[in-house]
């Protein structure tokens, strides 16, 4: 569904293709489906509808629209140089649920520094029924959440190597509101929450490509604090590793293994 979407659009918004000596969504080697020559050499950009089913927020669906910014390859260069890529994404339901949001991917200095930024907000209704097995409209709490998102990271080569270094702050403010709230369901303490979080974290990127990777792996570990002197409702701190694993099957399968502690 999704693939298919993206590439009604992405006809829709091209022209004219049998002009065109190389085809344009069709690989040179094996003809098979690929959009990396309009993405890149064309300075496309690649639009993504996916529908939204989640029976608490009603039916709607989301619009995400990919822009790659190519890097001018000087001549004799052997490496391919990352594209920087910029992020933009909202969604809309039938409940009046809807979110927005944006980011960028920087991938600057041949590489040597990774950038990351995303901020969004979103706004969503919800409705509770306690624990009753009965869903009595009469008895349920309907309230509305709506969040601050926003993130920033950037990470160091060494050397070199695949081991990045790098720190990030994130913050994200969420506040809950609701007309009627009988018994206290929603302690006032707990109605508006912040996080203001900062991290430092150590990655070691050994996969083949950074979009879609088919071998290698990637490995990381962060430390993070959000104090309330920065911010923060609350003090807490948090350690987080994670692997992400990648195995090619034969020629047409990829296997990824994923494993995280917190």
């Amino acid at each position: 569904m999704r693939r298919f979407a993206a590439l009604f659009i992405l006809l829709w918004n091209v022209v004219p293709l049998k002009a065109q000596d190389q085809k344009i969504f069709r690989d040179t080697l094996d003809g098979a489906f690929d959009v990396s020559h309009f993405l890149f050499d064309l300075h496309g950009f690649l639009p993504i509808i996916s529908p939204i089913t989640e029976p608490a927020v009603g039916y709607g669906g989301s619009l995400m629209n990919a822009v790659f910014i190519p890097k001018e390859q000087v001549e004799g260069e052997r490496k391919f140089k990352m594209p920087d890529v910029a992020l933009f994404e909202g969604g809309l339901t039938e409940n009046g649920s809807w979110y927005a949001g944006g980011g960028y991917m920087g991938f600057w200095n041949n590489d040597r520094l990774r950038y990351r930024g995303f901020a969004g907000f979103g706004s969503i209704n919800l409705t509770y029924y306690g624990f009753s097995d009965l869903l009595d409209r009469d008895f349920a709490i309907e309230y509305n959440l709506q969040s601050t998102f926003i993130h920033q990271e950037a990470n160091w080569r060494i050397g070199q190597t695949d081991l990045f270094v790098g720190g990030s702050y994130r913050y994200l403010e969420t506040t809950v509101s609701s007309q009627r709230d009988p018994d206290g369901l929603v302690p006032a303490v707990d109605r508006e929450i912040t996080t203001s979080r900062l991290g430092v974290q150590v990655q070691f990127d050994h996969r083949d490509d950074v979009f879609s990777p088919t071998g290698g792996y990637i490995s990381s570990v962060s430390i993070n604090y959000a104090p309330e002197r920065l911010g923060s409702s609350r003090n807490f701190g948090q350690v987080q590793w994670y692997l992400h694993y990648y195995q090619p099957i034969g020629s047409k399968w990829i296997m990824g293994f994923r494993t995280q502690a917190n």
